[in-house]
């Protein structure tokens, strides 16, 4: 597994559990993205470094949180859902731009 498919997979894993809050521990991290736990370790040390992720807590930063949100986003929209307008989204935008 290359590492930025791996860091891009333990971003969507570290989302996708906090989003359902779910308790996070570095063994579930390996098993989630099933790779070796030294890849793991070099990959949130990356991610670390980047200011995506706190390697200590096993969390997503702010901005990891918004490449995240983008990676798992259009997923979601491919398996078939209807993907909502921005009048769907925020419904006060509508109406200040009329």
């Amino acid at each position: 597994m290359t590492p930025t498919h791996l860091s891009r997979r333990l971003l969507k894993l570290l989302f996708v559990r906090r989003q359902n809050d779910e308790i996070i521990d570095f063994m579930d991290l390996c098993t989630g993205t099933r790779a070796r736990p030294y890849s793991v370790l070099r990959a949130l040390s990356a991610l670390g470094s980047a200011g995506l992720v706190d390697p200590h807590r096993l969390r997503l930063t702010l901005s990891g949180l918004a490449v995240a949100t983008a990676l798992v986003r259009p997923a979601a929209g491919a398996a078939g859902a209807a993907v909502p307008t921005h009048e769907q989204l925020l419904p006060g935008l509508a109406r200040c731009a009329a």
